[in-house]
């Protein structure tokens, strides 16, 4: 095959590669952020507050007990909500000790964590998330989105998940370590007329009176897909090419 059209027929393979590859590439992972055991949970602000900057072990906290359903909130499917219950249950349960719900912490912390390698890239993500009664989501350290569940509700009451799409995701995920990190909180928003026997705090939605209604969750259901640049096959593609010019090197030598 002349040069010129080994040339031409190689940049066309590589063009075509690097078009397809992300859809059927071998190495494409698909990270299930739904809720679950990768999750950890606590308590504790100052490791939630580690956790909104990037820093993140999968030992910190208690895993988050999950599933673990809602009478109260009976349209979310029970397999992607989460509580902070303790290692044992013990946090939700009841006075005579059946693990029900019926209590639990005023303000809890989620973390998630998983990896993206050197090359690798997001094609596509999303998740649709809700909390009893606010939220905010950071990923690696930036602010996402807040916002609380009197806000989306369905007519009938019902708690309604925001879904976050992959262009309001993609621009937060990062090469190597990746966070999410969840901040929760029962009650509602400060109106002007106080909290009364309420804790009030801040958030960037404005003063919150922490309260406990016995509804304490955390409810997460997504994925995120990552595939490794063609990287690889432009390089072999490129190795031809000059396989090519190397064997017309040698014949112009010989004549």
């Amino acid at each position: 095959m002349p040069p010129k059209i080994l040339f031409v027929a190689i940049a066309m393979i590589i063009s075509l590669a690097i078009v397809i590859m992300p859809n059927s590439y071998a190495g494409l992972m698909v990270v299930d952020v739904s809720a679950g055991s990768g999750w950890r949970t606590t308590t504790d602000s100052s490791l939630g507050n580690q956790w909104a900057i990037g820093n993140f072990n999968s030992t910190d906290g208690v895993a988050a007990w999950a599933p673990y359903g809602n009478a109260g909130t009976t349209d979310l499917n029970e397999n992607y909500m989460m509580w902070n219950c303790g290692a044992d249950g013990s946090a939700c349960e009841n006075s005579s000790g059946t693990i029900t719900g019926a209590d639990g912490p005023t303000e809890v912390f989620f973390g998630f964590s998983f990896d993206i390698k050197p090359g690798a890239k997001v094609s596509n993500a999303g998740i649709a998330i809700i909390a009893d009664d606010f939220f905010v989501l950071v990923i690696n350290g930036q602010e996402v989105i807040s916002a609380t569940l009197e806000g989306n509700q369905k007519p009938n009451g019902q708690p309604d998940p925001l879904i976050l799409d992959f262009a309001m995701l993609s621009p937060f995920f990062q090469t190597g370590t990746n966070v999410l990190a969840i901040r929760a909180m029962d009650g509602f928003l400060e109106s002007g007329n106080g909290c009364g026997s309420l804790t009030q705090t801040s958030t960037n939605l404005g003063g919150f009176c922490k309260g406990n209604r016995m509804n304490e969750y955390l409810f997460v259901s997504g994925s995120v897909v990552v595939v490794p640049e063609p990287v690889t096959l432009a390089l072999f593609g490129l190795g031809l090419v000059g396989l090519g010019f190397s064997r017309r090197k040698r014949k112009l030598n010989v004549f």
